[in-house]
């Protein structure tokens, strides 16, 4: 599904000229030997950047649908450095000489996609898979702060969240019904999803947990994950410009989207992993999760711009989450 979704806008093309200049505050004047642009990210621009005398390649990552997240990212993966694994920043900064963007270097991590794995992983690998990306969804957790909300550079709330049903449906509503997201559902769907998120939305008051650091794109994209003496463990947690501090349901319900929505086995794991820190899932949590996770589906119907296969997957996950329910 995510790989026919659309770009938010055009990736950023570099020549081997305009690479070197971004890259020599780190390396000098070192030859590239290999430069691709990433599949992977729909928001920004990456590159894999293999340079002579270099064993790893690099990634040079250009912010070029929010400058101000370059200063949010920087910051978050010196937070979480040491606890999650995440690439080395080798330079960060808020503008460049080719295109002016804020850019940063970091070290280019091993593994592969875990959507890669889950399609072909049998059945104990599966639950493996399940298990590592919740410990690591778990120690993502670990970080807690005093409110919900949207971080700026230093990582302090500048934009308050009300994480309670309340707060939700004040959201559903600004976006279905004076956003671009009603319209884009049809006046009839509009009206049924809203009715079905009115009546679901209590459930979401029996979160009692604290603020935490919520990843807000933790799905097979953004995870890496590799076998290392027989056993699979997450190798870096990407990209992460969406975060914000709230509920780690958000993330749990991202996570659970197909096609790892769909495979018992992972969601096992995932419930074994995640308790290993002595955390624990209330009993509503998976209800909790989807609806959660629907807000991420309205955010994208109600962003500008035409996007159809994007808006198309929003509009089949709404009804098919209605008709499946609970």
């Amino acid at each position: 599904m995510p790989d026919k979704w659309e770009r938010r806008s055009a990736a950023v093309r570099l020549d081997e000229a305009s690479v070197d200049r971004l890259l020599r505050p780190v390396f000098g004047n070192r030859r590239i030997v290999d430069l691709a642009i990433t599949k992977a990210g729909k928001a920004n621009t990456n590159y894999r950047v293999v340079l002579a005398g270099i064993a790893d390649p690099v990634l040079i990552r250009l912010f070029t649908r929010e400058p101000k997240s370059a200063a949010i990212e920087a910051a978050l993966h010196r937070l979480v450095a040491g606890a999650v694994p995440v690439p080395d920043l080798l330079h960060v900064a808020d503008g460049n000489p080719v295109t002016g963007h804020p850019y940063a270097v970091m070290t280019w991590m091993p593994g592969i996609h875990l959507t890669e794995a889950l399609n072909a992983a049998t059945q104990n690998d599966i639950r493996e898979l399940g298990t590592a990306v919740g410990r690591v969804l778990s120690d993502i957790g670990q970080f807690r702060f005093e409110k919900a909300g949207f971080f700026d550079g230093d990582l302090s709330i500048v934009q308050e969240l009300e994480a309670d049903a309340r707060g939700f449906r004040s959201l559903m509503c600004d976006w279905l019904f004076d956003g671009l997201a009603g319209e884009r559902l049809g006046r009839r769907l509009r009206d049924e999803f809203w009715r079905f998120l009115d009546g679901s939305a209590d459930v979401l008051n029996e979160w009692k947990g604290p603020p935490c650091l919520v990843h807000s794109d933790f799905g097979g994209s953004n995870i890496l994950v590799r076998k290392a003496d027989e056993r699979w463990t997450v190798s870096a947690v990407l990209d992460w410009e969406f975060a914000f501090s709230g509920s780690p349901l958000v993330d749990i319900g991202h996570l659970l989207r197909r096609p790892a929505g769909d495979r018992p086995e992972f969601e096992a794991g995932m419930i074994d992993g995640y308790r290993e820190n002595g955390d624990e899932l209330m009993p509503n949590w998976k209800p909790m999760a989807r609806l959660l996770d629907l807000a991420a589906w309205v955010d994208f119907l109600n962003q500008p711009g035409g996007r159809p296969n994007l808006h198309e997957s929003a509009r089949e996950t709404i009804v098919e989450t209605m008709c499946e329910w609970p």
